[in-house]
């Protein structure tokens, strides 16, 4: 039947894209709401039951305020027309906390330097910025950097920031 009417056909692809479209507001005021609540648990030192053993898994202020940032760049996501100049300076921080996080991992292991302070547990917060973090977070930054001129590099940065999450799960 699809041979007859070949139309039939993307109209039903372009149903998904719809669907992951509208999916994008639920899910970043879900990623601010809930970096927000765990963050705030992290502070007042409320054991979550899912947590892991010790202070790893504990969110870090950075981690939280990244996601933050991204929430609300994809919250304030226009499809068409050109991207504001904030989007660009908040992804571009992102890219440099996140570059940082992952460039001072790579050198303390082969110089045998200690962390830096800002990413390990600071200011009454229990916790380090992990380095899967710093991975997912500049990922998923800079496919928001990429997706207007870009759009293929973009989609891989996207998929390298999911395959991630997943494999870290």
């Amino acid at each position: 039947m699809a041979l007859l009417n070949p139309g039939a056909v993307f109209s039903h692809q372009f149903n998904y894209i719809q669907f992951f479209l509208r999916l994008r507001v639920p899910l970043a005021m879900a990623a601010i709401v809930f970096s927000i609540l765990r963050l705030g648990a992290n502070f007042l030192g409320i054991e979550i039951a899912i947590r892991g053993v010790g202070d790893a898994a504990a969110t870090h202020p950075i981690t939280a305020m990244c996601l933050i940032g991204t929430g609300l760049s994809i919250l304030r996501l226009n499809r068409f027309g050109q991207a504001p100049l904030w989007r660009y300076l908040l992804s571009g921080t992102i890219i440099a906390v996140c570059s940082t996080r992952l460039m001072q991992a790579e050198l303390t292991q082969i110089v045998g330097a200690p962390m830096m302070d800002v990413f390990g547990p600071i200011a009454g917060f229990s916790g380090h910025f992990s380095i899967e973090s710093a991975l997912v977070l500049l990922a998923f930054a800079m496919a928001g950097l990429l997706r207007r001129g870009l759009g293929r590099w973009g989609i891989a940065f996207l998929v390298i920031g999911l395959a991630t999450v997943f494999n870290t799960v």
